[in-house]
């Protein structure tokens, strides 16, 4: 049965810590990451490449470093208290990241420059991907990676799902609005995997490649796309700005 509780989709901000010297706080939210990624498994394995089994004995600084990473955008669902001012909820997102209940999250991996290929399955893991490489210098297109969607089973029918995808959407754009370049979304989903698919979907994607997975041989997975800012838009704004 869904959850009644008030529910807000908040970023997890650049944490002002070291990899080699986390403070408590970087900790404690690494500890829940790494406890809702190992539920994940656990509640749907069939929908994930990496197994429970094999993630539980990672330790907890592989969870650190994924939340650390410039180029990883977290997005996690919260069940908050009732008594809270929602104004407040962004500004004080640490505080409410290490007191509320996670409910679901989101990962938004890039960019990398959008060399116009079809996107790769990485439904095995496509964090070294999508996080390699410095700073873009003056890209036209940009390619980001969805990865990790999972919404808790008691908070399903929220429409948590969505609002997830829609957070990590709106980023992507923005991050495509600050080099004026044209933004494509990528993933990949286990064919199988019925429910998500209409969640990306109806969340714009669409069906790019249909191919056995490289991670689980014999099953075959659905690559998708979204163009969020097609490359015509950026080359017509760029001649308006030039008359």
């Amino acid at each position: 049965m869904a959850t009644k509780s008030p529910y807000h989709i908040i970023t997890i901000p650049p944490l002002q810590c070291s990899l080699s010297n986390p403070d408590a706080t970087a900790t404690t939210i690494a500890e829940k990451f790494r406890t809702l990624r190992l539920h994940s498994l656990q509640v749907n394995p069939e929908a994930f490449a990496a197994k429970y089994e094999e993630e539980v004995q990672k330790p907890l600084s592989q969870s650190l470093e994924r939340i650390l990473n410039p180029k990883a955008i977290h997005f996690v669902a919260l069940q908050t208290p009732s008594d809270i001012d929602p104004a407040t909820i962004e500004k004080d997102a640490v505080t409410r990241l290490v007191h509320d209940h996670w409910l679901g999250m989101i990962v938004l991996l890039g960019p990398q420059e959008d060399k116009g290929e079809n996107p790769r399955d990485f439904t095995s893991n496509p964090f070294p991907a999508f996080t390699a490489g410095g700073q873009l210098v003056e890209p036209d297109a940009l390619l980001y990676r969805i990865n990790g969607t999972f919404t808790a089973p008691e908070a399903r029918g929220l429409g948590l799902g969505l609002k997830l995808m829609q957070a990590a959407l709106g980023a992507a754009v923005q991050g495509g609005q600050q080099f004026g370049a044209a933004v494509r979304v990528g993933l990949a989903v286990f064919a199988h995997n019925v429910a998500a698919t209409k969640l990306y979907e109806k969340a714009g994607f669409k069906i790019v490649e249909d191919r056995e997975s490289r991670s689980q041989p014999w099953t075959r997975a659905l690559v998708m796309d979204n163009v969020l800012v097609p490359r015509k838009l950026v080359m017509e704004n760029v001649l308006v700005k030039k008359t």
